[in-house]
């Protein structure tokens, strides 16, 4: 039951048939390159305005993670966005398609009909190219999960006790079911970034430890998440001019989740993270975090709740 609900609910986020196992032909997909790819990932209102243009947008690549920047016009045609893509990624152009906001792109359409601008997330996922062609199915990579450290909050109504980590009030996940993603010994700076060590208690802090932040993948009626930044960023600029942005609230995170439906019923996943309490920048009285580098923002769970 909780494998087939990860695999929906990473289904609803790349718009893509996923396997809680492989089936067949179907590709392993990892489970941080996915994360890494739904980064909410914008620019920053900064001083030097120069250094952000209004036409750059970031295409990221769901099975490697890896992020691209193209110039792009607004008012643009989405097939030229996506030639260009592929002609930069060396990519066959029949075997790509776009997502962003919550749905699949038609490239027959312009980029102004879908609202896209550079605080969008823009996703590459594999396609068929064809509807002739068999559809193209993933299944999730075991060795990027974790799932002796899944955690289940479903049962908790409300946190009594007040939690905190990196220094940070960690509002947890009440009512979620949060799958964990293999993190130990990925980096090359250990694993304290987790606080394996020296935690007084198990609401206190860790030395060296990092803040948990999430982030969701959909948009709300003032847009994504980075464009709900960005906004605030407006009125408190920053000495960058892109970063990552997340939240420390889950109830925040909520308004911008991809929803699902799986076995009849309703829910919502969102992304959970670890970023960099020496890099961070709090905007809006902390109702974001904003880091300025992807290695300032580790991914570490995937947390699902029925509506």
């Amino acid at each position: 039951m909780t494998e087939l609900l990860l695999s929906a609910g990473v289904s609803a986020l790349i718009h893509s048939k996923v396997h809680s196992k492989k089936v067949g032909n179907s590709i392993p997909l990892s489970a941080s390159k996915l994360h890494k790819s739904m980064h909410s990932s914008g620019p920053v209102s900064s001083p030097d305005k120069s250094s952000s243009s209004n036409s750059v947008i970031y295409i990221s690549d769901v099975s490697s993670g890896a992020s691209t920047a193209l110039d792009f016009i607004e008012n643009g045609s989405l097939s030229a966005l996506k030639s260009l893509y592929c002609s930069t990624m060396k990519r066959n152009i029949d075997e790509v398609a776009f997502v962003c906001n919550g749905a699949k792109l038609n490239c027959a359409l312009s980029i102004s009909d879908y609202k896209i601008n550079r605080s969008s997330n823009v996703i590459a996922v594999p396609s068929a190219g064809n509807s002739a062609a068999p559809p193209i199915d993933f299944h999730l990579d075991d060795a990027t999960l974790a799932p002796s450290y899944n955690y289940d909050f479903r049962g908790i109504k409300v946190d009594s006790d007040v939690y905190k980590r990196g220094g940070q009030i960690y509002e947890r996940p009440v009512g979620y079911m949060r799958y964990a993603m293999t993190v130990l010994g990925q980096y090359s700076d250990g694993d304290q970034w987790l606080g394996v060590k020296g935690r007084p208690s198990s609401t206190e802090s860790a030395p060296g430890e990092w803040i948990v932040s999430y982030h969701g993948t959909d948009t709300d009626e003032f847009g994504s998440m980075s464009n709900s930044g960005y906004k605030i960023s407006e009125s408190e600029q920053k000495t960058f001019s892109r970063g990552i942005y997340s939240t420390p609230s889950i109830k925040l995170a909520e308004r911008f989740a991809q929803r699902f439906e799986f076995e009849g019923a309703q829910y919502l996943v969102i992304l959970q993270n670890r970023v960099n309490p020496n890099t961070v920048e709090k905007l809006g009285n902390g109702t974001y975090y904003l880091s300025p580098n992807e290695s300032d923002v580790r991914p570490y769970g995937i947390c699902i709740k029925k509506i």
